[in-house]
């Protein structure tokens, strides 16, 4: 495992998300079947030295989530950690400042132990990290709440179009039904900038309190826009989006900075 990765898991998986955050941090991970106990016991360490010494970098909440329900994952991951920030991360890892060997001193491990226990617990070839930028965020994420990503990728041209056809519509239907309780917290973040891959340039995020209204797909928005409106969403929503991704987390654990 290169020092990268290691560096992205502690900085990735161990730190915290913002109470207003203009930035996330998401962090995806593949821990390996039968790996759980090691996953927890590296990931208490980790909480417990960061938590002991202050958190490094402008990330103010981390949030970790556990896959729940494996719909279409692209990768095989089944960790996420977003890490919600007032700004932007650090992109290049070598300008971040080390602090693994103070957490190797911390744990009692030299660096070959510590990357033998990486390798056992993740699949090396199913870590990924992407910056997004906040476009709205009504809400937050609390522990046990059930969290569903939607990955969106707009079609060429029309990202904009897309982003602002859910601003309009989706945010609006998730205002009345956070009103009536159906949904907890709406979120939507946008790709910043290309990544040289053809990836999703949108990120909506729909929190609930449990699973089943979790696995729920909005319904009834026709019912809550005057008819000519909603015939204006289905053909912003039709002609901007070229693909999406539904995946179903529940919160494994939760940490804001104080």
């Amino acid at each position: 495992m290169t020092y990268k990765i290691m560096m992205m898991l502690l900085l990735g998986v161990a730190l915290l998300p913002a109470a207003d955050p203009g930035y996330m941090t998401v962090t995806l991970t593949h821990v390996k079947p039968g790996k759980t106990p090691e996953y927890n016991d590296l990931q208490k360490k980790l909480s417990d030295f960061f938590e002991s010494r202050g958190f490094p970098g402008n990330t103010t909440q981390l949030i970790r989530l556990r896959r729940a329900y494996p719909i279409g994952a692209e990768h095989g991951y089944n960790r996420v950690a977003l890490g919600f920030r007032p700004e932007p991360a650090e992109l290049d890892l070598a300008k971040e400042p080390s602090f693994l060997p103070e957490f190797l001193k911390s744990a009692g491990w030299t660096p070959e132990q510590y990357q033998t226990k990486i390798e056992g617990v993740y699949h090396q070839n199913d870590m990924r990290g992407r910056l997004y930028r906040e476009v709205v965020s009504l809400g937050s994420i609390q522990p046990g709440d059930w969290v569903r990503l939607n990955w969106i990728r707009s079609n060429p041209g029309k990202h904009v179009a897309l982003r602002d056809a859910n601003v309009k519509y989706n945010q609006m239907a998730s205002k009345k039904l956070i009103e009536r309780g159906g949904e907890k917290a709406w979120m939507l973040y946008e790709l910043p900038f290309s990544t040289g891959e053809k990836d999703f340039d949108l990120l909506r995020v729909h929190v609930f309190a449990d699973s089943k209204a979790a696995q729920k797909q909005l319904t009834g928005m026709s019912s809550m826009f005057p008819s000519d409106e909603w015939a204006k969403a289905l053909d912003a929503f039709r002609g901007s989006t070229e693909t999406t991704r539904i995946e179903i987390f529940q919160v494994e654990r939760s940490v804001t900075r104080k």
